[in-house]
């Protein structure tokens, strides 16, 4: 649900449960995170404590009826919506069948729940990107919660990221600190090289991070087109005009609408088409 490069998340653990609460854009957002070292299994997880200084409450217990509810019509917390979901991190106990909605009263979401999603249906065709650290939610050897996600031709998402083994207490920093920073961060040296808005390779570097960590490499896989741009910003309608010279044998082009000043630092990546099929592609 992240749709603008320069994001500002405010991010806090408060007993396990992980918030990611978007600020001055309304398209991310998260499931919770549950207390312990590893995420395996899908047994009942700790309740946050009810003092005065946690404001439990706003928490909202994420109860997986407004987790179903949100990946069908948007995100609804805090007294107010926040739109459509683009991008969902979800860091809980999990397994092959079920992914972990709450802390509070265990609830889960399961294939079933998947199935049903009608969120790519009418008016409201608005498919995601599905990003977990639970355990085995992609197990590739069973029928697992992913392949339900990405299989539903009325709903769910167009890629889903997530472990085919055990998940660890801490991997929430890989996504936040390598997929989104590679993701929006723009004072990074290449900031502006178009291939850090590919799932596959963003998939890559939060697997990767830095390390030699070969059995990471296999457990985090990419259920999707790993060539598939995210999008960071509301596709913008430009206007193409184009001569051709048969002199210098060159088709000259003309756009027009784009919502950013021109650098060099800036690259476009031009998609040619040809009646139906992708005829060429190239960055300039």
């Amino acid at each position: 649900m992240v749709s603008m490069r320069n994001w500002n998340v405010a991010v806090g653990s408060v007993n396990g449960i992980y918030t990611i609460v978007k600020e001055s854009n309304t398209e991310f957002t998260f499931t919770s995170s549950g207390n312990g070292t590893a995420t395996n299994g899908i047994g009942y997880l700790y309740a946050i404590q009810k003092n005065g200084s946690l404001f439990p409450e706003r928490f909202d217990y994420l109860k997986r009826i407004n987790v179903i509810n949100s990946l069908n019509t948007g995100w609804n917390n805090f007294g107010q919506s926040f739109g459509n979901i683009h991008l969902i991190y979800h860091c809980d106990h999990s397994g092959p069948y079920a992914m972990g909605t709450s802390t509070i009263l265990g609830e889960h979401i399961f294939n079933s729940d998947m199935d049903a999603l009608i969120n790519m249906t009418g008016i409201n065709y608005y498919p995601q990107i599905l990003y977990s650290d639970g355990c085995e939610p992609n197990a590739f050897s069973k029928d697992a919660i992913s392949e339900h996600y990405i299989n539903n031709p009325n709903g769910g998402g167009v890629a889903f990221s997530g472990n085919s083994g055990p998940g660890h207490w801490g991997d929430d920093q890989y996504f936040q600190n390598t997929f989104c920073q590679a993701l929006y961060d723009m004072t990074k040296i290449d900031a502006y090289d178009n291939k850090y808005y590919h799932i596959g390779y963003l998939n890559y570097l939060s697997a990767y991070n830095g390390w030699d960590r070969n059995s990471f490499l296999k457990n985090r896989n990419l259920l999707g087109d790993p060539e598939m741009m995210v999008w960071t910003d509301t596709p913008q309608n430009l206007t193409v005009s184009a001569n051709y010279s048969s002199i210098l044998k060159q088709v000259t082009g003309t756009v027009s609408g784009l919502t950013f000043s021109a650098t060099s630092q800036v690259i476009v990546t031009v998609c040619i088409w040809k009646g139906n099929e992708i005829y060429n592609t190239q960055d300039i």
